[in-house]
């Protein structure tokens, strides 16, 4: 599960945004859990 979600954070880079890159790290700290 995990590498499918590190290959699609790779395939997909999250857009340039003060937004985006809340929903990013809340996204990576979800994942580290």
């Amino acid at each position: 599960m995990c590498q499918k979600v590190h290959e699609k954070q790779k395939a997909k880079p999250p857009p340039l945004g003060y937004r985006s890159i809340r929903s990013f790290q809340l996204r990576k700290l979800g994942s580290a859990l």
